[in-house]
């Protein structure tokens, strides 16, 4: 008999089990790495996020522009931000708190998140935007306006 061959020496049962662990945690994704952020943006950026314009003023004094961008400064480090972009959308829905005193546009090209102070307001009205992020779930973001 081959002595070689024969007998597995002391050393050659555990070299066995910790190249099948090594293997193992390579496979399950392990090594220190951990799981993969999640870099679906959750919110959206309004700017600017503060404006006042005057109610009695001829346009475009009593208006004010607003752009929503995704909030990808609120993803977690190691996002690759290749796929992600910070262009303005152009699919969200403006509302205001106060659509009797303020209101704002919806159509692109024409008076898209141009909001426009027909009464003066007491405190700040709220500026929304909502859109779809890529799960195809609903995102908002937030600005205020004031109208003298």
């Amino acid at each position: 008999m081959n002595p070689r061959c024969g007998r597995a020496g002391p050393f050659f049962i555990p070299f066995i089990f910790l190249a099948i662990m090594a293997i193992s945690a390579t496979v399950a994704g392990c090594g220190g790495r951990g799981n993969p952020p999640n870099c679906i943006v959750g919110s959206l950026n309004i700017s600017p996020a503060t404006a006042t314009a005057n109610h009695v003023s001829a346009s475009p004094g009593n208006q004010a522009q607003f752009f929503g961008t995704d909030a990808t400064n609120l993803l977690p480090a190691g996002c690759v931000s290749v796929a992600i972009t910070q262009a303005m959308r152009t699919d969200l829905k403006w509302t205001t708190s106060d659509p009797a005193s303020v209101s704002i546009g919806n159509t692109v090209g024409v008076n898209y998140g141009l909001a426009t102070c027909n009464n003066a307001t007491a405190a700040a009205v709220t500026i929304t935007a909502t859109g779809p992020n890529a799960n195809n779930n609903t995102i908002a973001g937030t600005a205020k306006l004031t109208c003298n």
